[in-house]
């Protein structure tokens, strides 16, 4: 009984990867020994992945377009074995040939073997290119080529996901930086100008206090003027009641009495500047905090 193969990243992805940054030693040409819309006559098609399929199917290595009616969709496929190469049957329908004897399930290949695909379908020649030792000088431009046509060719539809999903997550990306730089920039402008309020609010308060002081200032110098005019204007009165006075005794007591009424004024004049200069300090302080 013959064992099944199934197609594996490892030998399309894994043997194309390491095709394209290794170089190429290991690998075989297909001879197209008819015209397709695909290939033509006598077209050497290079194949570089350790599993390929051969059909209709859009996925498959080696395609042949819809003309050939009695090619399978995946007809058959050609498998790395160790150092050698294995030709499988895989349609239900169709059946494979290789020299000419149909294949039951699966063949070694040599080189110069000639696979056919049906009775009367289109032929292929096995050629594996002399071993010298040497990585293949194919370029890179050409090794790409065969790395998309053979190797994500099977998984195109996985690899558009994943780029779509990579460039969805990419771009969710940057935009959330672009969104939370915009709410750091924001969140700067408001702070610099709360700062900017603040520092005008403060200069505000300064020039406040300054003018309430220079008031203060103001008013006491005008109160100490007004309290001396009328100490003056008293003691005035007191001399000349005395120069009139006529009695020594009225004398002395209006003596007495300016002596008292001076230190009564000189009571309040002092009063009056502790509580202004308490008022005066309490009014700083306040400004200050």
């Amino acid at each position: 009984m013959s064992k099944t193969h199934k197609k594996t990243v490892k030998g399309t992805l894994g043997a194309g990867m390491s095709s394209l940054f290794g170089g190429v030693s290991n690998y075989y040409v297909l001879e197209h020994k008819v015209s397709s819309k695909y290939h033509k006559l006598g077209e050497a098609q290079e194949i570089i992945v350790d599993y390929a399929e051969i059909g209709r199917d859009r996925d498959c290595a080696v395609r042949f377009d819809e003309s050939f009616n009695t090619v399978s969709r995946k007809h058959a496929a050609i498998v790395k074995k160790d150092d050698n190469w294995k030709l499988i049957q895989l349609s239900q329908t169709n059946s494979t040939f290789l020299n000419g004897h149909k294949v039951a399930d699966e063949w070694y290949l040599q080189n110069g073997d000639e696979i056919q695909l049906s009775v009367n379908g289109p032929k292929l020649g096995f050629i594996i290119p002399p071993a010298t030792g040497k990585k293949t000088t194919m370029n890179l431009t050409h090794r790409l080529t065969l790395f998309r046509q053979q190797a994500l060719r099977p998984y195109r539809n996985a690899v558009i996901i994943i780029g779509v999903i990579l460039l969805l997550v990419i771009g969710g990306g940057v935009g959330y930086g672009v969104y939370m730089k915009k709410q750091a920039d924001a969140a700067a402008a408001a702070a610099a100008a709360k700062q900017a309020e603040l520092e005008q609010q403060l200069i505000d308060a300064q020039k406040q206090l300054i003018n309430q002081t220079e008031q203060l200032i103001a008013l006491t110098q005008q109160l100490d003027s007004t309290q001396q005019k009328a100490i003056d204007a008293e003691a005035e009165a007191l001399r000349a009641a005395a120069r009139t006075a006529k009695d020594q005794r009225v004398l002395s007591q209006l003596t007495e009495q300016y002596k008292d009424l001076q230190q009564q004024v000189q009571q309040m004049l002092d009063e009056q500047r502790e509580k202004e200069e308490k008022e005066l300090q309490e009014a700083i302080d306040y400004f200050s905090r």
